[in-house]
């Protein structure tokens, strides 16, 4: 399921105060795993080779720094062993009400 999000939300502090502690490797793969999970809208597979060389990483390098993530609580490895991110997770909810909230209002509208 893709969302098609033509643009997301960016609360420069929040993302300043969690770029901050990481790494230059980690900001990198942390911005460009979160993307991937906006555009997707859902959980990305945690196939390292294929991530690595998405994002321009030596396999050993990415893995350390996702596992870097993960152990911070940046990234969280779900049971069936996908990625995902709670702040994404807040994004997608809002777009969804937001959607449901415009489609009421335009059924409402229309409806006068």
């Amino acid at each position: 399921m893709s969302s098609k999000l033509p643009w997301t939300r960016l609360f420069a502090y929040k993302w300043l105060l969690t770029l901050g502690c990481l790494s230059p490797t980690e900001k990198c793969i942390y911005v460009m795993l979160r993307l991937l999970m906006l555009h997707t809208g859902e959980p990305i597979l945690n196939n390292l080779r294929v991530l690595a060389r998405w994002i321009g990483y030596p396999v050993e390098e990415f893995e350390a720094a996702l596992n870097s993530l993960i152990e911070g609580g940046f990234i969280i490895r779900l049971d069936n062993g996908g990625l995902w991110n709670s702040e994404v997770e807040k994004e997608l909810n809002n777009l969804r009400e937001e959607e449901l909230d415009n489609f009421t209002c335009n059924i409402i509208k229309k409806g006068r």
